[in-house]
């Protein structure tokens, strides 16, 4: 209708497709429907070939199996047949078919309705149809050709090697083979794969499950694997990370929330996580009594650490090191932009806004084992200081030859790993000394002012190099004793407190040094000042406010078996004298002590079970927040907001809750 010509004295047309449900009977023909398959007869008609070829390439049918015409396609006429016939019977009529537009709406609603048109020979044509019309459509299951076949029996094949490629990641994750899990998931591995039963679990939960490694965990999170996706019983990874917060490391539940687990997502029993968590920590019990020096209850540990994580959320970074154990991590500078960090045999830098390891360099020589022991940052300036220890073992061509050990010291001026040449300091160690199980340590001036390093040799030797304010030559070396064990230096190098290593020969004594005289001019060699009856546990040092003349110490001395003795501040002047100024109170098992940067009133203390401290001795206020347990590392940033800790193969970056009075 509405055609000029011959095409206006027709009758009206009806549709084929008027039965089908959905399909409109009359569209305008320059108006054709939007569908994912929308195409034209006439498009379809007119290279059959290259259609099936087209679709046979999409499924990996070879394309010698597609030549020729299709089955049972009726003959075209010639162009002197198709001319002739046009001038007995005028412009063709579709021969009882739609417009294209309704064709191409046919096909759409056959696409939407989940079945893949196709297109089929009819044997002869129908007297009523002209030689040249177009094929009919048939939808799967009434007759099926055998490239269609071909086509289903190519789509169950991707089918049977995704199952394949799927089955074999779900058990590379759980055989901990993850070199072959990172293949897989290059070849298009789903890292949202569910299991087959019994498990019937995503990827995630089933990690989970067998103990929360935090390499695997890390890997398909990383990956994009969904944190919040429910489990076979309803529950979601945090409700079961909670409920097993005894039997899964802290950093498992730390990993799903620093990725946006949801703590208000219901199970299917309406309980949110937080609903969850609640009900535990009301079942919580007060702690026995334990020996002083020993942490309180680990179950009461566990949940507040628990809580604290769930509730405040203050992790903002979590950087695991696949086989490598993370010996120590600080801030290189006042930006917080990047972290330098350690492992046994490498040193690493991690840049926050990017997130992401820029690079790892491997610190050994050939034929030498070389362990990264400690690092030492001055944030003013960039610098960046390693201490190595290297082992040559020379048994091999002198059986009675001993262990060559060397403590060598790498001082990078502007902490540029990769474009500046470090300055090296090498102390070969004395053979048959008695180790106190205090390993080899470095420090660093943190200042713009003279410029300290500090080196604690494994044989209990304790140096200390002047160097130029360039940080690249040495100045002045100074040997400051031989039997130093725990030691700590004042930010701005003024001061040097050194605990003896081996107390059955020296006796309880902590020695103070300075670098200073009361003028404040730099001495040629440091000189000792004041000695305490003190055998440390843990000792910061710092300069008394306003650059005076006095240096503050921080002790604690761990705990006796009948008190615990808290951590005390001392006030050591030049003359000698020195006086108790605070008593700050708290568990009895201090491990670790350091004074913020440049500040004398702040003090980081972390307790063996993972109770992390900043004290403000002014305000007596004081900011507590919960890490894991253990000897890790830890170190504050220049503005007291972000800390990091070190433990086993991974640093985690935190904040520092607001202080509170006490």
């Amino acid at each position: 209708p509405g055609h000029a010509g011959q095409h206006a004295q027709r009758a009206p047309w009806t549709s084929p497709c008027q039965h089908m449900p959905g399909v409109p009977p009359h569209l305008p023909p320059h108006e054709p429907p939007q569908a994912p398959y929308a195409r034209s007869f006439a498009q379809v008609q007119s290279s059959p070939a290259a259609e099936i070829a087209q679709l046979a390439a999409n499924h990996g049918i070879p394309e010698a199996r597609t030549q020729g015409r299709l089955r049972g396609t009726p003959e075209q006429p010639s162009a002197e047949e198709a001319a002739e016939a046009e001038e007995q019977e005028g412009p063709p009529s579709n021969h009882g078919l739609p417009p294209a537009s309704l064709q191409t709406d046919a096909l759409s609603q056959l696409s939407v309705r989940g079945a893949q048109p196709q297109i089929v020979a009819t044997g002869a044509a129908p007297p009523h149809v002209a030689a040249g019309a177009p094929p009919q459509i048939e939808t799967p299951g009434l007759q099926r050709t055998p490239l269609a076949q071909q086509v289903l029996q190519a789509q169950q094949s991707q089918q049977s090697q995704y199952m394949q490629i799927n089955t074999a990641l779900c058990n590379a994750f759980l055989s901990d083979n993850l070199a072959q899990a990172r293949q897989l998931m290059q070849m298009r591995g789903d890292v949202n794969f569910v299991g087959p039963p019994p498990s019937q679990n995503s990827l995630l939960f089933q990690v989970l499950e067998r103990g929360g490694d935090s390499t695997a965990l890390s890997l398909l999170l990383k990956s994009r694997a969904d944190v919040n996706a429910p489990g076979a019983e309803g529950d979601s990874l945090l409700h079961h990370a909670i409920s097993h917060y005894m039997d899964l490391p802290p950093l498992s539940l730390r990993l799903l929330l620093f990725h946006k687990a949801n703590v208000a997502t219901p199970n299917d029993r309406g309980d949110t996580p937080l609903d969850l968590l609640r009900t535990m920590s009301q079942h919580m019990q007060p702690n026995a009594p334990q020996p002083h020096g020993e942490p309180g209850s680990d179950q009461n540990l566990r949940m507040r650490q628990l809580l604290n994580e769930v509730t405040e959320m203050p992790t903002q970074d979590i950087v695991v090191i696949e086989g490598q154990k993370v010996r120590s991590a600080m801030f290189t500078s006042t930006e917080k932009e990047t972290v330098v960090f350690s492992t046994e045999s490498s040193i690493g830098m991690y840049s926050m806004s990017q997130q992401r390891v820029g690079f790892l360099k491997r610190l050994k020589q050939q034929n030498v084992v070389s362990t990264v022991r400690h690092i030492a940052v001055n944030p003013e300036f960039g610098t960046i200081a390693v201490c190595l220890e290297m082992t040559v073992d020379n048994r091999a061509q002198d059986p009675d030859a001993s262990l060559d050990i060397q403590n060598v010291f790498v001082v990078w001026p502007k902490g540029l790993l990769q474009e500046e040449e470090p300055l090296k300091l090498s102390v070969k160690v004395v053979a048959g000394y008695e180790e106190d199980g205090l390993p080899a340590s470095v420090l660093l001036s943190r200042t713009s002012g003279f410029q300290m390093l500090v080196g604690r040799m494994v044989d209990g030797k304790v140096f200390t190099w002047l160097l130029n304010q360039a940080r690249s030559q040495l100045v002045r070396e100074t040997v400051v004793a031989t039997n130093g064990g725990l030691v700590a230096l004042s930010d701005d190098a003024s001061f040097i407190a050194v605990a003896a290593m081996d107390t059955r020969v020296a006796g309880p004594r902590l020695t103070v040094y300075s670098y200073f005289d009361a003028a404040g001019e730099l001495r040629d060699q440091p000189e000792l000042i004041a000695t305490l009856p003190k055998v440390p546990q843990a000792v910061a040092a710092q300069r008394a406010p306003d650059n005076g003349d006095a240096c503050y110490l921080a002790i604690s001395e761990g705990s006796s078996a009948d008190a615990a003795s808290p951590i005390e501040v001392y006030s050591v002047s030049l003359d000698g004298s020195y006086r108790s100024l605070y008593r700050l109170k708290g568990p009895p098992s201090c491990c670790h002590l350091a004074f913020c940067h440049r500040s004398a009133t702040y003090i980081l203390s972390v307790q063996l079970d993972g109770l992390i401290i900043v004290y403000d001795l002014l305000s007596g206020r004081t900011s507590m927040c919960h890490d894991a347990p253990g000897h890790g590392f830890r170190s504050i940033c220049t503005d007291r907001s972000l800390i990091i800790s070190a433990q086993e193969n991974y640093f985690r970056i935190f904040n520092v809750p607001l202080a509170m009075a006490t």
